[in-house]
């Protein structure tokens, strides 16, 4: 077993230091051991996330009757405006499409050969 091995599992499951595996590798190793020693100084110098930390049963329900009655109504607004939207990009986007192109522009023709001529005539930007 390799240190990586060896070090990836104790990262993963702390308690597999009593593994005869490991015990046997950590044994072995120095640098594997004082691993271990400072993987255990520092889970034991982090206080515990949860501690003296207890929900309060009546949190969610005093948020929830905070809330204005017509707290919904913007969603419920902007559901009903997706339509609209969707159609006038639709619209915009045909209109982009079937629009003729701009007289003397670089991007008219059939084919992209005259907006190639164009860039490598060095004549500057796409207008």
């Amino acid at each position: 077993m390799t240190c990586d091995d060896v070090r990836d599992r104790l990262l993963a499951r702390p308690a597999d230091r009593t593994d005869p595996e490991i015990a046997s590798h950590l044994g072995d190793c120095t640098p594997c051991a004082a691993f271990v020693q400072r993987l255990t100084a520092f889970t034991e110098a982090l206080p515990d996330h949860r501690a003296g930390i207890e929900p309060d049963p009546g949190f969610s329900a005093r948020v929830v009757a905070r809330l204005p009655d017509d707290a919904t109504l913007l969603g419920w607004a902007a559901f009903r405006l997706l339509p609209l939207a969707a159609t006038l990009a639709l619209l915009l986007s045909w209109l982009a499409w079937t629009a003729p192109p701009l007289p003397g522009s670089p991007l008219g023709g059939d084919s992209g050969e005259a907006l190639l001529a164009h860039l490598l005539a060095g004549q500057g930007d796409v207008p």
